[in-house]
């Protein structure tokens, strides 16, 4: 029987940071959770903080593309383990890793994939949350085939100002629309010259066929 954390029991241990670890844990179903435990050498008060802080700043967002918390259970010290959602593919560092060392490529899903980073940063920004910490290890994939969901997972963050919340959105906005206006000329441009050099191939092999036709005539 393993550890217990409220109604959930801890299973494996599957990341570790500077002040929480996280663990993989399954409800009284059976359903996969992740469980992020507020355990550092820091003290039980700064732990009671960080728990707090990142407590309420999940409570404030809800969108697709940024990682659920589905409960919070409190240690007798009172500090809390926050109950998330779970992403079987992990995290996007191992995508990118598998594309490095020979894997499939794939221009359309890699535009997805920083689309919804950019969708659930900009909803953290329109809810008054800054994430402080944003990289491959904090983007997690809900699942492994394309078309692929990602989930921003909040670490560290910071509380922003109405007027700072709303440059930062506006900020993205123009960055989203800046990105696909580059990709889709991007796509263009690639794809012009090669079909102008396939037509001119073709043109040229009628042009031989023809002549060699004549020749043996």
């Amino acid at each position: 029987m393993g550890t217990r954390v409220g109604p959930y029991t801890l299973v494996e241990e599957i990341g570790q940071g500077g002040f929480a670890t996280v663990w993989l844990a399954t409800d009284q179903e059976g359903n996969k959770v992740a469980i992020k435990r507020f355990e550092a050498d820091h003290g039980k008060e700064v732990d009671r903080e960080k728990a707090a802080n990142e407590r309420a700043c999940l409570e404030r967002l809800e969108h697709p593309n940024v990682l659920t918390m589905l409960d919070a259970v409190a240690d007798e010290a009172g500090v809390d383990s926050l109950v998330l959602e779970y992403c079987e593919a992990g995290d996007l560092i191992h995508k990118m890793t598998r594309v490095v060392n020979g894997g499939a490529k794939n221009e359309s899903e890699s535009f997805q994939i920083w689309h919804q980073i950019i969708d659930g940063i900009g909803h953290m920004h329109e809810r008054g949350v800054a994430h402080l910490d944003l990289k491959p290890q904090n983007v997690l994939l809900a699942n492994e085939d394309a078309p692929c969901t990602i989930k921003v997972r909040l670490t560290l963050t910071l509380t922003l100002t109405p007027t700072l919340a709303l440059a930062l959105t506006l900020t993205l906005t123009l960055t989203r629309t800046l990105a696909l206006t580059l990709t889709l000329t991007s796509c263009a441009t690639s794809r012009t010259p090669s079909s102008r050099a396939g037509r001119v191939r073709s043109c040229r092999r009628r042009r031989w066929v023809r002549a060699s036709r004549t020749a043996e005539g």
